[in-house]
């Protein structure tokens, strides 16, 4: 099972022709099974043998952004390519140098034409407003006069009605030298401009402030939106016109206008009417020319980006593997001219692909000189972890990477999660309506998951689809554990009939103040006693429908939910510890099976998985019968005793503080098997403290004696020889050392005793605190089904006893609303959360190391797959 154990995998040695060295990085790149090593770490990155080519690709990358943002303005989307795994290949060096530089000289050329065409936009925007902006001046202004400006852009209407007073004034056709100079030294000047309209009272308290009160201003909204040209965000701007008599006010208004990017015009003398039709008809011109270039610039522009479109994922997926390529050509190392070395782990299943593909990229290129790739020694104890994944058990392997890699050759935890995450989940969610829900939302994800194909989804909807088999299974489990608690939204289903009824006078008990109590209807109607070896009184599945209905219900299920999360916690610890065995038996550390993993199991077995047995017998023994003796005829720990059912609580709690105390035995010669088993869980703890450190100094010790083979002269030959052999010999040496004390570093007794102090303090606390953990299963469980109760009582039941229709109407809207905000949304995260804590702390504490690296292989379908989400933001 290749998912049980990590992927073998070996290191590499990879010896390439120069020239094939670019064809062969993108044929192992659509293998996608080989970890390349840096073999230069002492290079910057600019010190680099392809770093020209990488800085090339940053710019060509830094192109097609620039289109992207282009294209999302005009809500454009890129054609998407049928086959993404299925781009062409530029083959060798040379081949790849040609296609690079024609990429480029088409993107530096469909660049400038977008360049050109967005600052001509800019300009003509500019242009167009600054002509709108006047043409609703000069409207503006002829309200601030009162009098009749010719509306040659419309041609309706034949003056401008006063917005103050009501009435068209005909201005003065009286020549400018006719007027007189009195009238000329009390004639005021004015300023016409445009303010945006989120500065405008900040504008006017300026002006106020500035002139201290000896100016006249007046501001009008203006009806269109203008496009900022520079952010192409409409704009509402204010047209404003202020009166002033000084020049030195004049000044200070032109310096605020300046300071709010207030726009000025300068138009002519309100008595000179034809200068002003002049104007209008002018601008008016102008304004429906620039309207036209504009609207003829923005076509352009369009089908320039549609271009663009068509192309732009080939583009960038080529971009985007170009620069992997040479990224990993950095890696490589030139030892000998003409021809590169590169190093790396590659799955072992793998090698033989490995080395036909480079021999293709060879012969490809007609190389006479033949590539080698070849296994050499390890640079490290430990490689990377790999497993297998497919859409269903991805989402699971996720979930344990996040606490941690599995080590090497470890067994993987996610094989064990996929099933029990689920169900621990049901058994705290169990509801079938709710599980049902839940259950449906996962098929629907399921039904519409090729959506992800697509690659147009955000970042959070492609981790909900990433989970869908999840969570259809979550609902699974927890319509499973719904039918056990026989609970559908708070309400009990009597599907396989109940031997329990009432009777049919409840309605008259009630009346006479008469408590209507449920009877047993097998025959006896009397009896309070059922038989139920036989099976044939017993509810078919689940519990019986009556409990919902019996005064001790609470009472009943807090026993029932308590047991049985103590049950599936225990269980779940245990099978923790015998991986952790397992996992010793494949490492072939005996010393640690037989030192560590057997007195953990022993205490395990002795205090706690005997808690499951007592749990078990409680519930198999006829407690009814034996009660029924007047006089007990056991004598189980002491005369006429076992008859009566013990408090486990109080029976658990002796077993360590009483030892030779059993005040209600359930079996005979229970206090001596009690006893048994405590001397067993009392004596693993030393051996669990002491064995292992005593081994490890008992094996050094033993290692000491040896004479020391003094080889270390060797690797310094090898050092001043061959500098990368060397590399590789001395981790392995100083490796084992540490194995064996050999010549690693040193021995400390007293580090490895305090280790294993701590680690046997936190598993012998870690089972009692971790087995009360486990609590929170009946804990969540209940605090569901009480919620769910209320719901359903408070606003369901009370509308329906209401007999009204909107009141029931109202009250299923309640129901419904604070079912799917606090049961279908926050339970079922609060559940999820508890499930995964159950995991990361109670189970796999037991026998996870989760120190392992990771396997992150060259490969091009994973790294196109992790831009689709750059795409879409």
């Amino acid at each position: 099972m290749k998912w049980l154990r990590s992927e073998e995998v070996e290191y590499i040695s990879l010896i390439v022709n120069e020239d094939a060295a670019h064809d062969c990085v993108q044929k192992l790149g659509d293998l996608g099974v080989v970890e390349f090593t840096d073999l230069n770490p002492e290079l910057t990155p600019f010190q680099r043998r392809y770093v020209s080519y990488v800085k090339r690709c940053d710019e060509m990358d830094r192109k097609l952004r620039f289109f992207a943002g282009e294209l999302s303005k005009l809500k454009i989307t890129p054609k998407t390519l049928p086959g993404r795994d299925d781009l062409p290949r530029y083959g060798s060096q040379d081949t790849a140098v040609r296609a690079l530089d024609t990429l480029e000289r088409i993107l530096e050329d469909k660049e400038q034409e977008l360049l050109q065409l967005n600052n001509m936009h800019e300009k003509l925007t500019r242009e167009y407003n600054e002509r709108k902006e006047l043409q609703e001046i000069i409207s503006r202004v002829g309200e601030f006069f009162e009098i009749d400006i010719p509306d040659v852009a419309r041609g309706s209407r034949d003056s401008r009605v006063s917005s103050r007073t009501g009435s068209s004034l005909n201005f003065s056709t009286t020549p400018v030298e006719a007027t007189s100079e009195s009238d000329l030294a009390i004639r005021f000047k004015n300023i016409t401009g445009v303010v945006p309209a989120d500065e405008r009272l900040k504008f006017e308290r300026m002006i106020f402030r500035a002139t201290r009160g000896n100016c006249l201003s007046r501001f009008s909204a203006i009806d269109d939106l203008l496009v900022d040209p520079g952010t192409g965000v409409a704009v509402e701007k204010h047209a404003f016109v202020i009166f002033f008599q000084s020049q030195f006010i004049e000044s200070k208004l032109r310096k605020i206008c300046d300071a709010f990017h207030a726009r000025l015009y300068t138009l002519p003398s309100m008595d000179d009417r034809t200068a002003i039709a002049n104007l209008i008809q002018s601008n008016n011109a102008e304004l429906n020319q620039s309207s036209h270039i504009l609207r003829r610039n923005r076509e352009s522009c369009v089908l320039l980006c549609r271009e663009l479109a068509e192309h732009y994922e080939s583009w960038k997926w080529s971009v985007l593997q170009e620069k992997a390529t040479y990224h990993t050509l950095n890696t490589f190392k030139a030892d000998v001219s003409g021809m590169l070395r590169g190093e790396g782990w590659v799955v072992k299943s793998a090698l033989d692909q490995v080395r036909r593909e480079v021999e293709r990229a060879h012969s490809a290129d007609d190389k006479s000189m033949p590539s080698l790739v070849d296994t050499v020694a390890k640079p490290w104890p430990v490689p990377p972890t790999h497993f297998e994944t497919n859409k269903f058990t991805q989402v699971f392997q996720s979930f344990v990477d996040t606490y941690g890699i599995p080590r090497y050759g470890e067994i993987n935890p996610a094989v064990f999660t996929a099933v029990t995450f689920p169900f621990l989940f049901g058994v705290m969610y169990g509801d079938i309506g709710h599980g049902f829900c839940v259950f449906l939302f996962g098929v629907f994800m399921i039904a519409t998951e090729k959506i992800l194909e697509r690659g147009r989804v955000g970042e959070m909807t492609a981790q909900l689809y990433g989970g869908r088999y999840m969570i259809t299974l979550m609902g699974a489990f927890a319509i499973y554990a719904g039918f056990v608690y026989n609970d559908f939204f708070s309400l009990p289903l009597n599907l396989f009939g109940s031997k329990w009824k009432y009777p049919d006078n409840c309605a008259e008990l009630g009346k006479a103040h008469i408590k209507c109590e449920a009877y047993y209807d097998g025959g006896n109607a009397s009896s309070s006693l059922v038989h139920v070896q036989s099976g044939r009184n017993v509810y078919g599945f689940g519990l019986d429908p009556i409990w919902k209905t019996s005064e001790n219900e609470l009472l009943f299920f807090n026993s029932f939910k308590m047991k049985l999360s103590v049950i599936l916690g225990i269980t779940q610890m245990g099978f923790g510890i015998l991986l952790k065995g397992w996992n010793t038996l494949y490492f072939k550390d005996y010393a640690l099976f037989l030192l560590d993993f057997v007195p953990q199991f022993v205490f395990a077995a002795s205090l706690f998985f005997y808690m499951i047995v007592l749990i078990v017998m409680k519930w198999l023994i006829n407690w009814a019968e034996r009660m029924g003796h007047e006089v007990c005829p056991f004598d189980f720990e002491g005369p006429q005793t076992g008859c009566r059912p013990p408090a486990l609580i109080n029976t658990l709690i002796n077993i360590a503080l009483q030892p030779g105390n059993v005040a209600d035995p359930m079996y005979a010669g229970q206090k001596k098997t009690q006893n048994f088993l405590l001397l067993l869980a009392m004596l693993s703890v030393p051996v669990m403290l002491l064995g292992h450190p005593l081994y490890l100094k008992w094996v050094h010790g033993k290692a000491a004696g040896v004479p020391e083979i003094a080889h270390q002269v060797d690797f310094e030959q090898l050092e001043e020889t061959d500098d990368d052999h060397a590399k590789l010999a001395p981790p392995a040496a100083a490796s084992h050392g540490r194995g064996h004390g050999g010549h690693g570093e040193e021995f400390d007794f007293s580090e490895v005793f305090i280790h294993q102090a701590i680690e046997t303090i936190e598993f012998v606390l870690g089972m009692v605190s971790n087995t009360a953990s486990y609590l929170r299963l009946w804990a969540l469980s209940l605090a569901h089904s009480e919620l769910s109760t209320v719901f359903f009582e408070k606003a369901m039941l009370s509308a329906i006893n209401m007999d009204s229709f909107v009141a029931i109407f109202i009250g299923f809207t309640l129901f419904a609303a604070t079912t799917f905000s606090v049961i279908l949304c926050m339970d079922v995260l609060e559940c999820f959360l508890h499930a995964l804590r159950l995991h990361w702390v109670e189970f796999q504490s037991k026998f996870y190391k989760a120190d392992g690296r990771k396997f992150h292989p060259f490969n091009f379908k994973e790294m196109i797959r992790a831009t689709q989400f750059e795409a879409v933001d």
